[in-house]
């Protein structure tokens, strides 16, 4: 986050309060606690500050030391993947699976009603293009019968009348 805050240009101040909008539950509650504990006096929280905090309070030195060692210890075999390592590991209980699984339907929900919501704008746009078509055909037999009879000979190719191709649009709406 810091890199992507850094390329954009934002000041370490603005980079905090970008990175804060990307923080979910406990770490989100964390991250305001910690900025109305802090004194009225004190300088703005720069990124360095409240990386360390962070790191303090969700990732201590003896975690960090710990998964040190195990990254470093990990050695590829030919039918080893990414996902066969990292996957055993996420999922050390079975709370920890369930944690997983709601996540993916999480997602999976979210994917579908995006899919709706997408579906039923192009349905909307769809009928209000319809419906502009619609009222253009009722309309234009009134605007037929108010013009000079000698304009309408290319109407004889047509076998049915103005009132009928309004009925039949209507009817296959």
């Amino acid at each position: 986050m810091e890199r992507i805050c850094c390329a954009l240009g934002a000041s370490s101040i603005r980079s905090l309060t970008l990175a804060s909008f990307r923080l979910e539950d406990i770490a989100q509650q964390w991250i305001t606690s910690y900025m109305w504990c802090r004194p009225s006096n004190a300088s703005p929280l720069g990124w360095k500050e409240f990386d360390k905090a962070f790191m303090d309070r969700f990732m201590p030195c003896s975690v960090r030391a710990t998964k040190a060692k195990e990254f470093e210890g990990l050695k590829q075999t030919l039918g080893m993947t990414i996902s066969k390592v990292v996957a055993p590991q996420r999922c050390d209980s079975y709370s920890d699976v369930i944690d997983c699984a709601r996540l993916i339907e999480g997602h999976s929900m979210e994917a579908r009603a995006l899919r709706e919501s997408t579906r039923k704008t192009k349905t909307e746009r769809q009928t209000s293009q319809r419906n502009e078509w619609i009222g253009c055909m009722i309309v234009m037999p009134m605007s037929i019968a108010t013009t000079n009879m000698s304009n309408l000979s290319f109407l004889e190719k047509f076998p049915l009348s103005s009132m009928d191709i309004g009925a039949h649009v209507i009817r296959e709406c």
